[in-house]
């Protein structure tokens, strides 16, 4: 039987009734949408759903952008946030928490003992500029932090490390002192050496490459930066950097909206007007868009206790007394809607898997009040009074060939005082009254001119050690507080408007008022906080946040060598036996006894009480449901949810398996 040809079956509908015409149609039509699902069906059963190029991503913010230069450890989040797209370091983190290769083609090669690392960078990493990244880019960076005239706060972690390059593309880091968590030094951001290797010291805060002529080699490079009329930074935009390795990031725009406070964050969230936002409380969000991520993160808000401004909180009996004043579920409730975790130690032994102290402060009013009571504090219509005036500590008078335990008091006293420190005295704590600490006593007296000389009629020092100096010496030195005089406290925090410290600082105060003593807020711009305050070490009570690493490590904020700028230690704690605890576990490869030497730390650290230890906030990440690719994890703060960009993506495409 032969087929039939084309001039027959088009004759055909002629031979076919009115009926068999109509169901010729339909089996034609149910045949074509059987042939079109089937082919679409074999479609996608032989393709798969990736990401692909493209779409913008918008992400609100409350406060302010400052400075966007890794060497300055930028501690806000939206300078976190921008650092953490414009820049590259060696390794980051993953969600997971673990160090993976950036900049760096490998892991690093450990020799000596771990003494050594040798990296081996790519060679296809560019600058947003087009200039290549290369070991002196890297040379440049750490030696840049290294300068005290830089003032890096992260200085204190690249502290007896040499760098040095072996090849174009080769570094190697010399550690004096083994450190098994030196991996995690590598994570710094790295910064352009051609565009930053002329400008000075002085100018390097200042300079434009912070913000609009900004330079770097991470997955986003800055395209615009906007600001509202009365010059505040209203919004940046961010486009995709095509040569950034290992791969282009899918999501071509992303741009930061900055808000004055969190409820107009909250009202441009539910207006549709953003894809992303931190926030401590969900219950302000309408918009069903968000989908809402947790990070873990391992940081802290505390008051920082500044003892050599107050004789009050030079006294370690008081300091307990105020940490056992304090009521941090009644802040936690107030200030965070309960959305906040105590905090009770420096190392956060939740996050690290350490054991807790046993030393720790439950509120209990009645035992402060004891506390007090007992080192000659009473409450005196209302007012908290020191009954009793503290021995002074020179009591002889000393000079040139004075030798004994007042002489090395003394020496001590202008060596390590914040009215003399190193300049005044840097010799040999001897206990001997020799040339040098005549020197020093002269420049003390000139200093305190209006209290020493010019009462006896003196234009310069003498370097005798007689009542004026003595009195002064006492009052400096040893915070001597005054009988009868009520205690006050000059507490301190930021108006920063993403976390309620002003809040904190006034429930605070209503909370120590309790004792009788008159406290008095100080609410500070953050930028005018950091630059003045702080770096000054301008303050009696501090609150303020730490932010930890991944793998702990607390020297830069308890260690004795970090109380100046840019050090961390912002309570200017010193305890030998805790510097020396702090040294050791720098070294200590075994993991177990670091555990035991850091949990020793942690009781010392609490019994000394230089600071109370107030809350971890909760906050979440709330993303469009647009986004895809977020995962969930471990961070040092919300900003490294950046380090994982590159799997994001808002559109998609298919592809053959």
């Amino acid at each position: 039987m032969n087929w039939p040809t084309f001039e027959q079956w088009i004759k055909l509908p002629k031979l076919l009734s009115k009926k068999e015409k109509a169901n010729l149609g339909v089996f034609s039509v149910l045949f074509l949408i059987s042939f079109f699902f089937l082919v679409l069906s074999f479609y996608f059963a032989n393709t798969k759903e990736v990401p692909a190029n493209g779409g913008s991503y918008i992400e609100g913010m409350v406060g302010q952008p400052e400075s966007l230069n890794p060497i300055y450890a930028p501690t806000s989040e939206a300078d976190k946030a921008l650092v953490e797209l414009m820049f590259a370091g060696l390794y980051r983190y993953d969600a997971n928490g673990n160090i993976v290769p950036e900049i760096a083609q490998t892991t690093p090669d450990i020799k000596e003992n771990g003494k050594v690392y040798e990296i081996h960078l790519r060679d296809d990493i560019f600058f947003h500029d087009g200039k290549k990244l290369t070991a002196d880019d890297v040379l440049f960076t750490i030696k840049t932090i290294q300068d005290a005239d830089y003032k890096s706060p992260l200085r204190a972690n690249w502290l007896g490390v040499t760098v040095e390059k072996f090849s174009d593309y080769g570094v190697r880091f010399k550690l004096k002192n083994t450190y098994p968590d030196f991996a995690d030094r590598l994570t710094v951001k790295i910064i352009p050496a051609h565009v930053w290797e002329n400008i000075s010291a002085a100018q390097f805060p200042r300079s434009l490459y912070n913000f609009s002529q900004h330079i770097g080699a991470g997955p986003y490079k800055l395209k615009n930066l906007k600001r509202d009329n009365n010059g505040n930074i209203s919004a940046i935009d961010l486009e995709a950097f095509d040569k950034y390795k290992p791969a282009r990031s899918h999501i071509s725009k992303i741009t930061f909206l900055f808000f004055a406070n969190e409820k107009d964050l909250i009202l441009n969230a539910n207006l549709g007007r953003i894809d992303g936002l931190t926030i401590s409380q969900t219950s302000g969000i309408k918009n069903a868009k968000f989908k809402s991520y947790n990070f873990n993160l391992p940081r802290y808000f505390a008051v920082f206790f500044n003892q050599s401004q107050n004789p009050f909180l030079a006294n370690k009996q008081a300091r307990k007394a105020l940490n056992l004043a304090t009521n941090k579920e009644e802040i936690i409730k107030i200030a965070f809607d309960g959305k906040a975790q105590i905090a009770l130690s420096p190392i956060m032994p939740e996050f690290y898997g350490f054991n807790n102290a046993s030393q720790t402060y439950s509120y209990n009013l009645d035992t402060a009040k004891a506390i007090l009571k007992d080192i000659d504090y009473n409450i005196v219509d209302g007012k908290l009074i020191r009954t009793k005036q503290d021995q002074a500590v020179f009591k002889s008078t000393l000079k040139q060939g004075s030798i004994g335990e007042e002489v090395k008091k003394l020496q001590e006293c202008l060596a390590t005082a914040p009215a003399g420190g190193p300049d005044i005295y840097s010799g040999k704590i001897s206990g001997i009254f020799d040339k040098n600490t005549t020197e020093a006593v002269k420049k003390f007296q000139e200093k305190y001119a209006d209290d020493i000389l010019r009462p006896s009629g003196l234009s310069s020092g003498n370097g005798l050690v007689k009542e004026g100096t003595r009195t002064k010496l006492n009052e400096v030195c040893f915070n001597r507080a005054k009988p009868n005089e009520p205690v006050k406290i000059f507490l301190t925090t930021s108006d920063d408007p993403s976390i309620p410290l002003a809040k904190t600082a006034e429930l605070l105060k209503e909370q120590w008022g309790q004792l009788g003593i008159e406290v008095q807020t100080v609410v500070e711009p953050i930028s005018n906080l950091k630059q003045e305050i702080i770096r000054q070490r301008n303050y009696q009570a501090l609150i303020f946040g730490e932010v930890l690493g991944m793998v702990p490590d607390p020297f830069p904020f308890w260690h004795s060598s970090q109380t100046e700028d840019p050090g961390l230690n912002l309570a200017n704690y010193k305890n030998e036996t805790v510097d020396k605890l702090l040294e050791q576990v720098r070294q200590e490869p075994d993991p177990i006894v670091r555990q035991e030497k850091y949990e020793k730390f942690q009781t010392l650290l609490l019994d000394d009480a230089p600071a109370v230890f107030l809350y971890n906030p909760n906050n979440y990440f709330l993303a469009a449901s647009k986004v895809q690719g977020i995962k969930e994890g471990k961070g040092t703060d919300f900003a490294q949810k950046f380090s994982q960009i590159s799997n994001w993506y808002i559109k998609t495409k298919r592809i053959w398996k």
